[in-house]
């Protein structure tokens, strides 16, 4: 927005700025960023072309980038992937329970932390990459953390 404060009467001058992306883009941005061992294999599979060896080498390069603008968050990240692994758990078990596939939800107390355990995985492995992509489509901006490529490098 522009004001024109030394016009009186003057009207405020809004600019839209709007960055149109494919959603093939978002969708291999999210297979690379998932860390999957083949994004290749997922991109056929939706009836998407591979990319070339060339290509895959630069996505895999792109896809580092855009995780490193991930790492500042991922304490909160793996905390909200934890409530969640959890909550997913108990309700999975309330359910169990209520429709008496189950009697007690201590007789499966081993098997509900699997579960969390599982559902945490499952959880962080869409919030990263969803985060990645919100951060480098300026959805969301980082307004001060650096992070060094170097970090991985350890």
């Amino acid at each position: 927005m522009n004001w024109k404060f030394w016009e009186r009467n003057s009207e405020p001058e809004y600019v839209t700025e709007s960055l149109e992306i494919p959603a093939t883009t978002i969708y291999r941005w999210f297979l690379y960023d998932s860390g999957i061992d083949d994004p290749n294999e997922y991109a056929l599979g939706s009836g998407f072309s591979p990319v070339s060896a060339e290509g895959d080498e630069m996505e895999r390069r792109e896809s580092t980038e855009r995780l490193l603008q991930v790492v500042p968050y991922k304490p909160f990240v793996d905390m909200m992937a934890s409530i969640n692994g959890q909550v997913l758990a108990e309700t999975l078990t309330a359910t169990l329970k209520k429709d008496g596939v189950i009697d007690d939800a201590s007789s499966i107390a081993e098997d509900m932390e699997l579960m969390a355990e599982i559902y945490t995985r499952v959880s962080a492995a869409v919030l990263i990459p969803a985060l990645a992509t919100a951060l480098e489509l300026g959805i969301l901006v980082n307004p001060g953390s650096f992070v060094s490529g170097d970090f991985y490098d350890k």
